[in-house]
């Protein structure tokens, strides 16, 4: 049986490892611990056509605010799929994608 932890040092024993298939974080809204749960369905990947830019792709999730601890929705732009995320149906309203000009990476601009 395999135990899966979550650390902010590496560990003593055992080795680091990626979230297993079919599995998603979550964190525990009493104490702000993640652990893990069964994914969604809907949390594979989904090709869509019309969220690109470039060879980036839109993905979009709900991600929990550290200050506030509310759930909020997330949006990156990546080139594979990022776990717990799902591919954005349609760029949101009010933004397009541009280039971070100190990072080099995409963003969603506001548009003027």
């Amino acid at each position: 049986m395999t135990i899966y932890y979550f650390s902010r040092k590496k560990p003593l024993s055992g080795r680091p490892s990626d979230i297993p298939p079919g599995k998603a974080v979550a964190v525990n809204a009493d104490v702000g611990y993640p652990f893990l749960i069964d994914a969604e369905p809907s949390l594979s990947p989904q090709p869509v056509a019309g969220c690109t830019f470039e060879d980036w792709t839109l993905y979009e999730g709900d991600v929990r605010d550290e200050e506030t601890g509310q759930m909020v929705r997330s949006r990156v732009f990546c080139r594979s799929w990022p776990k717990g995320f799902v591919a954005a149906g349609a760029m949101p309203p009010g933004r397009r994608p541009a280039w971070h000009p100190e990072t080099d990476l995409p963003f969603l601009q506001p548009t003027s």
